[in-house]
């Protein structure tokens, strides 16, 4: 049936980590990309539509333990082009990491997406492009488990047993 009336969700996708679990996703708004971290210490960008990981962030020293994608510019007219989206992760390591990745078009068939409930591969390490982060911060002493990222601020909670508020800047 439908998306919220009961019997069984239909599979669309199955992501294979790089190495060990997957512990967190987050989709994009234009609902294009999705974003995947885990025991791998990496963050996954996936093209839903390829069903295809299209680069891989690379920053964090643990676990990453959450992931968001930036909600929406800070001041109206500041928006980045069409093709880029900024996204945000945080980890065991304490740390929160910023990135921005800008889909080039490369290697887009325009076959189509594959069947749903296609298996999304584990390409190799140097198969798809590396991002570094854009900054990396540390906020927590102990490891950071969840990530809330507002318009005009971000929210974190940590295994020591803290919220922290903090203000974006542009």
């Amino acid at each position: 049936g439908g998306s919220g009336g009961g019997g069984e969700p239909q599979l669309l996708a199955r992501l294979a980590s790089y190495f060990g679990g997957l512990l967190c996703v987050a989709w994009a708004r234009d609902g294009a990309y999705l974003l995947a971290g885990g025991e791998d210490d990496l963050v996954s960008v996936v093209s839903f539509e390829r069903r295809a990981v299209v680069a891989r962030a690379q920053g964090h020293s643990s676990w990453v333990h959450h992931v968001a994608f930036e909600p929406a510019p800070l001041q109206e007219g500041k928006d980045r082009p069409p093709a880029s989206h900024a996204f945000a992760s945080v980890g065991a390591d304490g740390r929160i990491c910023f990135w921005e990745f800008r889909a080039d078009g490369k290697g887009e068939d325009g076959g189509g997406p594959p069947p749903n409930g296609a298996d999304v591969p584990s390409p190799g390490f140097r198969e798809v492009p590396l991002l570094a982060p854009l900054a990396s911060v540390p906020l927590h002493e102990r490891p950071v488990a969840a990530l809330l990222y507002g318009r005009g601020e971000m929210h974190t909670a940590c295994a020591g047993g803290f919220v922290k508020t903090f203000a974006r800047v542009s």
